[in-house]
């Protein structure tokens, strides 16, 4: 990872910080179990520090970002 990215996605992060990724996780993969989607890939656009990916790869999802 460059340096330039690793300054950039410390302010990004410090700007995000307040988005509560946790709830959101937690909405989506309620949604996935409620309409049955329990395979395949996940795309997630504008992912910018992958925050959200990677709490949904500890429900058991497989993310593209």
């Amino acid at each position: 990872m460059s340096t330039s990215y690793k300054n950039f996605a410390y302010v990004y992060d410090t700007f995000m910080d307040n988005i509560p990724y946790d709830d959101w996780s937690k909405y989506i993969a309620y949604l996935f179990e409620k309409y049955h989607i329990d395979s395949g890939n996940l795309v997630e656009l504008g992912c910018g520090t992958a925050t959200l990916a990677l709490q949904l790869v500890n429900y058991g999802y497989s993310i593209i970002g």
